[in-house]
């Protein structure tokens, strides 16, 4: 009767980039925290083909809707922020976002290397991620 909600993927999407921008303006929100850990958790279960969003064209869709919200670069941004255990399923969304073609192009890794402000955000991220 009271099963789990089924999201559509531009719900978890749009729902996690919500929670990511909330965190940015303040980093003490438990509860956006949460919401993170639970929406990347729903997303690497879609994107490794396990759960009920994992069709390809839910995972298609979802990896569209990534990148035209920005996700990549949120997750990059936010990744020292976030706990542990979410930073993993992060790294694991990150991944197949970028790797996954949709239509037999990669948008997301084509769209990333037109992007020189995304690489110098990377490394300055990463430095802070190895000082931590």
């Amino acid at each position: 009767m009271f099963g789990k909600k089924i999201r559509t993927p531009e719900e978890i999407v749009n729902k996690c980039h919500a929670a990511l921008e909330r965190l940015r303006v303040d980093r003490s929100s438990t509860k956006d925290e949460e919401s993170c850990t639970k929406y990347f958790g729903e997303m690497r279960s879609a994107l490794l083909g396990e759960g009920p969003n994992a069709t390809e064209a839910a995972v298609q869709t979802l990896v569209k809707e990534a990148n035209k919200v920005g996700l990549i670069g949120q997750i990059v941004s936010h990744l020292p922020y976030l706990p542990f255990e979410t930073r993993k399923d992060a790294a694991a969304v990150f991944n197949c976002i970028v790797r996954t073609p949709v239509n037999g192009h990669d948008i997301v890794a084509e769209e990333l290397s037109k992007i020189r402000k995304f690489c110098k955000q990377l490394r300055v991220d990463m430095k802070i991620l190895m000082w931590r």
